[in-house]
Order: structure tokens, then C-alpha cells, then sequence
């Protein structure tokens, strides 16, 4: 045999000289028959091992898909803009077109000033660098302010003699105060300006400023009115309603609610005079203060729509912030979301509206909100998050709507009272579906109640219930 033949034969032996026969085998190593059956087995993988290999594989895939599909059936702003014309049944460019603001407007900026109140939209030129807040020395006539007004939203409510601080408050403004009434009722009502192109950014006056404006008026009619000076409560009265009025057709959901507020201290007022001022029943007869909201509720939703198309949803950049690494691939999926949760707010703005202008009472339960944001995904944080602050306002608009209507009772039961009829019970039907009105005569008075309560969203809300003084009479034969 040459060399290279006896190498190549020996060369098992070397590589693996424990399974060569001619070393003894597996034998040498001292395995068994039975060890060499399970040899295969061990050689292939575990099943726990291929399951878990499996999940992994799993785990891996899910998120691509799940973000294909977020992307794949996000609505395009083509479509969410069809979804909402076709639930609101309106064109807000055509329902609110854009204006400038009254010269009224104009000159209440200016008489407002020395008051330290600041109307003007925080964008306009014409605005000073100054805070929304009045005068630093103004501190306790606006403490008091407050407080008589909501002791006046309590049950019970009666006219009393105003704190020291709120007398000589309104000594110290007596003068900048009068300006503001003469200018409201000497001029056409002041109408602000308005933009709604402009989405999220259009112009609105400084609210809160507007909002303390009206209470310094109403509180003005409050003294009056304690001083028995019926003209002059009238007067600032009237004041007050024209101020509050300029709010009344913005088609913003934040200036409707002010505007609510500040008609609900109007209301709290005239339930405690000794007789309303004239025309006041036919003023509130024509207020319609309830679609108005919702309209702007609708239009809410209409702004986050356009958002869309501005690059801006929510009033921030729709852009991932800096510093992705896969920008390129989470800007979309990004924006999906964005779309996604803008969708699941103007349905649910338009169901929530459907069911309390449907349901009325029956709907406008304390777990309303809750049960309106349920029906968004919990997913959908963006659209959570929205909706939260914007379902309230179906609350807000009965508990306004409802509040109109007990004035305009209790003005129409004086009158007949005047008249020198007998106070009888009554049923009276309300505007919000699952509420009636019931009039009935109790130890000289006529109670005025709602057959079911409607819960508030804010704090202090008018009480649905008031007594009107009725003297007993005797029944005409």
C-alpha cells in the first residue's frame, strides 16, 4: 500500500477515533444501545424551543402590520370634510362670514382700558402689552363681585346690601364704568371681528376681560337695584345684555360658554328683583341660546377637521418631533393617528348632539360624558383627548336653555299676578325633550320647578327652581 493511501484509511480513525470500528466504537466510550436510540431525538429541537422561536416571529410582525393597517384605513381630510358637512348639515364660511369689528367694538376697547381690562384678541395690533386682568387695586371689588353672584345662583337667593369692598370698588370705577354703559347702549351693539379661514388661530376678544366686564355691569345693576333705583338697574341691565350679546353669534364653542355664563348671571339678577324691567320677556322669548352652542360644538369639530389641511392639528405641528430615526417611516403612521382620532371626534361630537337634541333629559345624565367618550377607541388618544373637552357643552346648552325658559315663566306669572288673577297649577312643556315645567301654588307663592334635574358641567349652576311671591286672592265668582 503506498503512503497516501494509508493516510487517507487512517484518517477516520484520527478525525473520530470514538465511532470507528476499529478503536471499539461508541463502545470505548462506554455509551448503551439505548443511548444511541435517543440520539436523534436530542438532536432535533425542543418544541418549547420552536413555540418560542414562533411567538418571537410573531411578536416581530405584529407592529408592521397593526401600523399598516392604522395607515390603511385612516380617512384622508377629503373625507373627514365630506363626513362633517354631511352630519352638520352646514357651511360655516357661509353661516359665519368674515367681518371686521364695529367701531362699537372698537370703543370699548378704549373706555375698558383704564379698568385694566384688556379686549382686545391677543393677536391684533391695536392690543397693548397688557395683561387680562384688572387693576391690581381692583383685587377686592372683583372678590366681591364674584361672591355676590354666586350667592345669588344658590336656592334662596334675595337682594342684600352689597360688602363694603364691592360699594367702594364701584365708587372708584363709577366713572370708567359709566363710559362702558354709555358706549353699549348709546352706539350699535359691538360685534368683534371674525375669521373662521383661519382655524384655531381666528381672532376673538380677550374673554376673560369680557367676562369681568360684564360683571362689573351686572354688579352695578345689583346696587342699583338694592338702592330701589329701578331705572339705573334697568339701564345697567341693559348694558350688560348688549355686552354679553357680542358673544352671542360667535360661532367658538369657549365664547359661547362665557356668553352662557354671563347670561346666567343676568338671570340670577332678574329673579330677585321686585318686578323685571320691561321687554325683557320678549328678549328672552327670541334667545335661542341652545343651538347656538351646538352650533359652535359643530363648528369645533369643523376646526379640527381643517387643521388637517393646515399642516396643524390640535393648534401644534403635525410633525414628529426631531431626532426620529425613522422619521421618514413614523411621520405617516403619525399623521394616520392624527386623522384617526380627528374622525372619531366629529362622530362623536355629531352623536353626542343627535342624542341630547333626541333624548333630551333622558340623555343628559351624569354619566353622559363618560358614556360619549366610551364610544371612541381607547386607542384613539388623540381623539380622547379632544372629545373630553368638548362633550360637556351638551350640558352646558340644556342647563342654559332651561334657564331662559324659568325667567320667561317667572316674568309671565308676574304679570298675571299684576293683573290680579288667581295663581293656579300648571304644566308647562319645556324646548328640551324629557322636561316639563310644573307651576304650583304654595303658602303665598307660586313654586316654579323642572320635572327632572339636568346635571351642570361647571360650577355654580342657576338652580331650576324659583318662587315667585303670589298673594292668596280670592276666586272671582
Amino acid at each position: 500500500m503506498r503512503p497516501s493511501q494509508a493516510s487517507a484509511g487512517r484518517r477516520p480513525e484520527r478525525l473520530a477515533p470514538a465511532l470507528s470500528p476499529r478503536a471499539g466504537g461508541v463502545a470505548e466510550r462506554g455509551w448503551s444501545d439505548a443511548d444511541t436510540a435517543d440520539l436523534p431525538r436530542r438532536e432535533r429541537p425542543h418544541r418549547v424551543r420552536v413555540a418560542i422561536m414562533a411567538l418571537g416571529v410573531a411578536a416581530l410582525a405584529l407592529p408592521p402590520v397593526l401600523a399598516l393597517a392604522l395607515w390603511a384605513t385612516a380617512p384622508t381630510a377629503a373625507e373627514l370634510d365630506a363626513r362633517w358637512h354631511r352630519d352638520a348639515g352646514f357651511d360655516p364660511l357661509a353661516r359665519f362670514p368674515a367681518r371686521e369689528a364695529t367701531a362699537s367694538a372698537l370703543r370699548i376697547e378704549e373706555v375698558a382700558r383704564p379698568l385694566g381690562l384688556e379686549l382686545a384678541p391677543e393677536r391684533a395690533d391695536r392690543r397693548p402689552r397688557l395683561l387680562p386682568r384688572m387693576r391690581s387695586d381692583l383685587g377686592p371689588l372683583w372678590s366681591a363681585a364674584r361672591a355676590t353672584f354666586q350667592g345669588l345662583r344658590s336656592p334662596g337667593a334675595a337682594l342684600v346690601a352689597l360688602p363694603p369692598p364691592a360699594v367702594e370698588g364701584l365708587d372708584t370705577v363709577s366713572s370708567d364704568l359709566l363710559a362702558v354703559r354709555e358706549t353699549l347702549l348709546g352706539e350699535e351693539p359691538p360685534r368683534w371681528e371674525r375669521d373662521l379661514a383661519a382655524g384655531w388661530n381666528a381672532p376673538l376678544p380677550d374673554l376673560l376681560a369680557h367676562q369681568r366686564l360684564h360683571r362689573l355691569l351686572a354688579l352695578a345693576a345689583y346696587r342699583a337695584a338694592v338702592a330701589g333705583d329701578r331705572d339705573e338697574a334697568a339701564a345697567w341691565l341693559d348694558a350688560a345684555w348688549r355686552l354679553q350679546g357680542s358673544l352671542a353669534d360667535e360661532p367658538h364653542l369657549y365664547a359661547q360658554l362665557v356668553a352662557g355664563s354671563e347670561l346666567q348671571d343676568e338671570l340670577a339678577l332678574l329673579r330677585v328683583l321686585p318686578a323685571p324691567p320691561d321687554g325683557w320677556g320678549e328678549r328672552l322669548a327670541e334667545h335661542t341660546v341652545r343651538s347656538q352652542v351646538h352650533d359652535a360644538l359643530r363648528v369645533e369639530a369643523w376646526l379640527a377637521v381643517q387643521s388637517l389641511h393646515r399642516g396643524m392639528p390640535f393648534g401644534r405641528s403635525a410633525e414628529p418631533p426631531e431626532g426620529y430615526v425613522l422619521r421618514r417611516v413614523l411621520a405617516p403612521l403619525w399623521w394616520a393617528r392624527v386623522r384617526h382620532g380627528i374622525g372619531h371626534v366629529v362622530e362623536s361630537v355629531d352623536h353626542a348632539i343627535a342624542r341630547a337634541e333626541r333624548e333630551g333629559a333622558a340623555a343628559l345624565g351624569a354619566s353622559f360624558v363618560n358614556e360619549e367618550r366610551g364610544r371612541i377607541p381607547r386607542w384613539s388618544g388623540f381623539g380622547r383627548t379632544l372629545a373630553t373637552n368638548l362633550l360637556d357643552a351638551p350640558l352646558d346648552a340644556a342647563r342654559f336653555e332651561l334657564g331662559v325658559e324659568l325667567n320667561r315663566q317667572l316674568i309671565g306669572l308676574a304679570a298675571r299676578r299684576d293683573r290680579g288673577e288667581v295663581a293656579a297649577r300648571a304644566t308647562v312643556p319645556s324646548a328640551v325633550a324629557g322636561v316639563a315645567w310644573e307651576q304650583e301654588p304654595q303658602n303665598g307663592r307660586m313654586v316654579v320647578r323642572a320635572s327632572r334635574e339636568v346635571p351642570a358641567a361647571g360650577p355654580h349652576p342657576l338652580p331650576l327652581r324659583a318662587a315667585l311671591p303670589w298673594p292668596e286672592t280670592p276666586a272671582r265668582p
